[in-house]
């Protein structure tokens, strides 16, 4: 699955963020801060949002940290979406079969209440035995559907005879708007299936982490230190770390530096990917770029992939010393670190903007 594809199926986002991985307090800190940092640029159509998202968000993040012991292999999943005046916000967790079936119902039976009668069932849970044995979860389910004020879209995927993957939704939408919704949300991610079909194409591409949006400076430090965290979590050794690191700078930097912006916004849009397959790290970024560059930047990255780690060395001494220009310069620091040739493409989008692929793999 390429950057590319992944791009087009999002692009009537906003912003897209999903995630596979460990979930620390630090790395839902920084997921929090992204998602704050998205919604105070869009602070007029989103003000009502700018409380009830990150908290719902947090509620999810309960809900996976709650099951995260259950299916060792089965990392949590998380993905928020921003399209139009509308959140959606989804979560995925192990869960073992017996718990189906009380599950489901406890769902259903907050689906079929309204506001009131919501708040009389989350007393009822709060002053019952059952909060007790169930360490209080069906709490965070009522609170979902109270903030969101819509029902909790949910579904379950069986993996053996023993466990299953347990994935909800919710949608939250933004009180001032009052304009009807000129991208078809409901025909695109309405139901829980498109959360769960992302998670499978993750699983199947061993896709850790995906972000298409708004790639200003501001986005930066809470990208990488979110990051930054996930691999301390995952990776032995440091130098490998280190590398991966400089190659997610180098690639998020590209994208801020270079991508399109529209002469009337100061937006730079792009998508970057992380993955992981047999203990090798896969770091992706894409976005549009002038048509007219395409010819220099495919020759300058052809020349860069003909060079060795010592001819590498000499052609970025070689462009500091002859340019008063230092740009290129990064991408000879990410074939540098990379393990391999660094692969990209090129794919025309109009007459004007080509969209810019670029791969490296540590």
């Amino acid at each position: 699955m390429s950057i590319y594809e992944i791009f087009n199926s999002l692009k009537s986002d906003s912003l897209s963020f999903i995630y596979k991985g460990q979930f620390s307090d630090t790395i839902t800190d920084k997921i929090l801060s992204l998602i704050e940092v998205n919604i105070s640029n869009n602070l007029v159509e989103l003000a009502s949002l700018k409380k009830k998202v990150p908290f719902l968000m947090v509620e999810c993040f309960q809900n996976i940290v709650r099951h995260a012991a259950v299916l060792e292999d089965e990392m949590g999943f998380f993905m928020i979406r921003n399209i139009g005046s509308s959140y959606f916000i989804a979560s995925g967790n192990g869960l073992m079969n017996l718990s189906i079936p009380t599950l489901r119902s406890r769902l259903e039976k907050i689906n079929s209440l309204n506001k009131e009668e919501l708040k009389e069932y989350y007393l009822e849970i709060l002053n019952n035995e059952e909060m007790s044995k169930e360490g209080g979860s069906g709490l965070g389910l009522i609170e979902m559907a109270r903030k969101s004020g819509e029902k909790i879209d949910f579904a379950f995927y069986p993996l053996n005879d023993t466990f299953s993957l347990f994935y909800i939704q919710l949608k939250i939408k933004s009180n001032e708007d009052h304009t009807q919704e000129t991208i078809p949300i409901f025909d695109t991610i309405s139901t829980i299936n498109h959360a769960t079909e992302l998670h499978k194409s993750m699983r199947d591409n061993n896709i850790l982490l995906i972000q298409q949006g708004d790639f200003s400076q501001e986005t930066l430090f809470s990208i990488l230190t979110m990051v930054e965290n996930n691999l301390n979590q995952q990776i032995d050794v440091s130098n490998k770390n280190k590398a991966i690191y400089h190659v997610l700078v180098e690639l998020l930097q590209n994208i801020t530096k270079h991508a399109y912006s529209a002469s009337n916004t100061n937006l730079k849009k792009g998508i970057f990917t992380v993955s992981k397959s047999d203990g090798s790290y896969q770091i992706s970024s894409g976005n549009f770029i002038d048509t007219n560059k395409t010819d220099k930047l495919k020759q300058h990255l052809e020349q860069i992939n003909s060079l060795n780690q010592d001819g590498l060395k000499l052609f970025y001494q070689k462009i500091l010393r002859q340019s008063t220009e230092t740009s290129g310069l990064g991408l000879i620091d990410l074939a540098r670190l990379s393990s391999s040739s660094i692969e990209y493409n090129f794919y025309p989008e109009d007459n004007n903007l080509t969209f810019f692929e670029i791969t490296a793999k540590i």
